[in-house]
């Protein structure tokens, strides 16, 4: 649950303990991205040093209940895109949907302009293999720049929006990126 913002930081609610988060990596995580994250390195370093990991599907959740992690409680990237949108809105700050298919970043845009109508939000929706196309990476980095410490939502599908967003934070590390997977469709 988003709290507020302060300035450069976003103050969450995780688990009643407050998480600041003054640049932001957030994944949400699911039973097949943990077994991926346990063959592709890259992808294991980025779980590890995510600034905030939600878990996002039933058998993680039940998972960890039957380890004798307690109660842990699933919170979909879905859930956090309209509080965002709201605290994005009221502090200034810009928000970048990147991914979705064809048309379905436009509407969800509009949908959310016409919900915060000061809110400064774009998007990007870049063909498969944008990450192998100098051309098509350089539009996506374009994207991205517009939006420079602002929020970027990445709506590409796990693990491809975790590895693309921590490939994006070397370049922007004043932008929040949060892996949302189907959220802009």
């Amino acid at each position: 649950v988003l709290l507020h913002g302060l300035g450069t930081a976003l103050v969450f609610l995780v688990g009643g303990e407050q998480v600041v988060a003054q640049r932001m990596t957030l994944g949400t995580f699911a039973s097949f991205l943990a077994l991926q994250g346990m063959f592709m390195a890259p992808l294991e370093s980025l779980l590890n040093h995510a600034t905030l990991l939600l878990v996002d599907g039933a058998p993680v959740e039940w998972a960890a209940h039957m380890s004798g992690q307690g109660s842990v409680h699933r919170t979909p990237g879905s859930s956090l895109m309209l509080p965002l949108a709201a605290a994005a809105e009221q502090h200034g700050i810009p928000m970048l949907l990147l991914g979705g298919r064809d048309h379905a970043g436009d509407l969800a845009a509009a949908g959310l302009r016409e919900k915060y109508p000061r809110l400064d939000v774009r998007w990007h929706c870049p063909p498969l293999g944008f990450e192998h196309d100098e051309r098509l990476w350089r539009e996506v980095e374009d994207a991205v720049a517009s939006c420079d410490g602002g929020i970027v939502m990445c709506g590409l599908g796990a693990p491809k929006q975790e590895l693309v967003a921590s490939r994006l934070l070397a370049a922007y590390p004043r932008t929040w990126f949060l892996g949302v997977g189907a959220t802009i469709n």
